[in-house]
């Protein structure tokens, strides 16, 4: 048994949804391991003793926050000459296919139809809702551009892709570069036809079929009018048959001209004059001057949908020789489970069979991270060094400046070990704001500062409440935006909000009819507000001169990173940053891989007032500062080993984890 590509999809969205603020897990980006692997660069084993090795080695972690990850999928550059995969609903479009392709643009087009196969040559632009018809044959379904806010995870082979919410009484939700995306998921048809393939063309008709009138000047309709139930016309046209009923079961399409659009079946025939009796009228008469027709065998579609028509093309546009060569889908329809379509017309052309595709379930460009099978997750994690960086001036930091490193990896839910907070799992006390979109009540509008900050709003059917940050009106001023701080509810659609002030009134007045509340409509994604998202892993100690050295001061070149520091316990290190006080005397020094001597010393291994025995000055340890995760907590999910990443001390990073399930 295989994972289906929705499951793999829906896992990778767990993890983003761990990175939301209000959660009540959070993960972090660990960097490990200074000392160099002495040679080839080792894949990680997983087993319990490299857990173990990792997790003594940790130097410094960084939460990774919602704006850092973002669902990917192979990009499919386009380029001419290439045969996309045609989407179809009967297969497994995870198989190595390529049916959807991105632009020079970064627009992003899922292929209908591939004219049979064929090279594309013509590279698909342009946006909107419906279908692109490009001049090589193919056709094509805008699905999104990458927005400005995720070009950042735009690589060489990978695009980004998320799916925006959809507000169902709202087409016009985003007014900035996500639109193009929304329009298309608001606009999907649930159960629609996506194309109808022709797997066999049948055989050939006679000469009359196609009839076709398209000289530009010739008289289209020598008669035509409605009768009340049908309509009637009366063909000019040379070629067209002599024989009674010849014509019955066909179709006759207004191609240009007065009536441009309309399909009727025929339903009887005359040959000697040529009249055409048709199976309804007209809702615009054809004129007899420029309106011009062709008379095509029939298709039918059957299913459990409505409103899905189509055409048959004959032959390529040639009149004269008759077989069908490609269906034209004239109205998708919607709501089908399943559909079939077949040419009825009873002529020596029988045969052709169709193949009917129906759309991704709720449309195509409904859900583009579903849709386009997004199977890889792309974390871009930076460190920076100004606020987290070791130095001088800075020894509580967290991160060393000068040490290289040669692992790293994601680490989920690890505990606190000190501070007010011990005991619970790191980072989800981390602040966020969101936006919701309330709008006034029927007639109203808002005041530009109806709310104010500190005071609360409170949802009545959901009971869900927020502080308010900021209140805007916006430039429809029957609409506002309400940015809550560190909101963890969740608003129901439509609900009445209420607005409460901070000091302890039992309202506010929000709208021009003095009407203290609105109808919730929707939410931003929430952004994250850090505090702090760097955390030192390494235990730093405080070290002294003493006994033959005492007084004797510390050079930042005094210990050479990577040391390998024993104490008089019997415990044992690796140095990662060392930092001279300012008095020289007493220094900090950072260690990893912390080797307790027996199973009675502390974690920490070393003890307060013993001595070092193998520095380059004797030196004992005066303060102890452990690291501010509990050794062994939390879930390690990824672990990747580095040939070394070296560091300068102005130095930063972007490191870039994609997740292949």
């Amino acid at each position: 048994m295989s994972f289906k590509t929705s499951l793999k999809t829906y896992l990778l969205k767990n993890v983003i949804r761990d990175l939301t603020p209000g959660t009540e897990n959070s993960l972090f980006f660990f960097i490990a391991r200074t000392e160099d692997w002495g040679g080839v660069t080792p894949e990680y084993v997983d087993s319990t003793e490299s857990l173990n090795d990792v997790y003594r080695r940790m130097i410094t972690a960084k939460k990774i926050s919602s704006t850092e990850a973002c669902l990917v999928a192979p990009s499919n550059d386009w380029q001419s000459g290439t045969i996309y995969d045609m989407y179809a609903s009967d297969k497994d479009m995870a198989s190595d296919t390529r049916f959807y392709t991105t632009n020079d643009s970064d627009q992003v087009y899922k292929c209908l139809k591939n004219n049979g196969g064929a090279a594309s040559t013509v590279q698909p632009v342009g946006s909107g809702t419906e279908v692109i018809k490009t001049s090589d044959g193919y056709e094509w379904k805008f699905m999104f551009s990458i927005p400005e806010s995720l070009n950042r995870f735009r690589s060489p082979n990978l695009i980004p892709i998320r799916t925006l919410d959809v507000d169902e009484d709202d087409p016009l939700r985003y007014r900035d570069d996500r639109f193009p995306q929304y329009s298309v998921q608001y606009n999907a048809v649930k159960g629609s036809i996506s194309s109808i393939e022709l797997d066999g063309v049948g055989g050939t008709y006679p000469a009359q079929v196609p009839l076709r009138n398209t000289t530009a000047n010739a008289t289209t309709f020598s008669e035509v009018a409605n009768t009340g139930t049908t309509a009637y016309v009366k063909l000019a046209n040379a070629n067209a048959s002599t024989a009674d009923n010849f014509y019955n079961g066909y179709e006759l399409h207004v191609v240009a001209g007065d009536g441009a659009g309309e399909r009727l079946g025929i339903s009887d025939y005359e040959g000697d004059t040529r009249r055409v009796i048709l199976d309804g009228n007209f809702s615009t008469v054809p004129n007899t001057t420029t309106s011009k027709y062709e008379i095509v065998p029939k298709v039918v579609i059957s299913g459990d949908g409505t409103g899905g028509q189509a055409a048959a093309v004959m032959n390529g546009g040639v009149e004269g020789f008759g077989y069908i060569s490609d269906i034209n889908l004239l109205n998708i329809g919607r709501d089908y489970t399943h559909a079939s379509a077949e040419v009825t017309t009873v002529n020596p052309g029988d045969g052709a069979t169709l193949d009917v595709h129906l759309s991704s379930p709720n449309g195509h460009g409904s859900d583009p991270e579903a849709e386009l099978l997004a199977t890889k997750l792309m974390m871009l994690v930076r460190i920076e060094k100004d606020s987290s960086g070791i130095t001088g001036n800075n020894r509580d930091g967290d991160l060393p400046l000068r040490n290289d490193y040669h692992q790293y990896g994601i680490i989920r839910n690890p505990i606190y070990a000190t501070g007010d907070r011990a005991g619970e799992v790191a980072g989800i006390d981390s602040g966020s704001f969101t936006d919701i979109i309330i709008d006034a009540p029927t007639g109203d509008v808002f005041g530009s500062s109806d709310l104010l900050p500190g005071d609360f709003v409170v949802g009545y059917t959901s009971k869900s409440a927020g502080e308010v940050h900021r209140f805007a009106r916006s430039t429809d001023t029957r609409r506002a935006i309400i940015t809550l701080r560190d909101n963890k509810s969740a608003f129901a659609a439509g609900e009445l909000v209420v607005g409460t002030s901070a000091t302890g009134e039992a309202g506010t007045v929000w709208t021009s009819s003095g009407k203290g509340y609105g109808y919730y409509k929707y939410s931003e994604d929430t952004v994250p507000v850090l505090t702090n998202d760097t955390y030192r892993l390494t235990t730093r100690m405080v070290i002294e001169t003493t006994g033959a050295n005492s007084g004797e001061t510390w050079e930042p070149t005094s210990i050479t990173l990577d040391h390998a520091l024993v104490g008089a316990s019997g415990s044992s290190a690796a140095v990662v940053e060392f930092v001279p006080h300012p008095d020289s005397v007493t220094a900090d020094i950072y260690v990893t891989n912390v080797v307790r001597q027996n199973s009675g010393a502390p974690d920490y291994g070393f003890t307060f007032g013993e001595q070092t025995i193998n520095l380059s000055k004797v030196a004992k340890v005066n303060e102890i500062h452990i690291p501010e995760f509990v050794y062994n907590s939390g879930d390690v999910l990824y672990i990747k080993n580095a040939a070394s990443i070296e560091r300068s001390i102005e130095q930063e990073e972007e490191f870039k984890i994609t997740l292949d399930i």
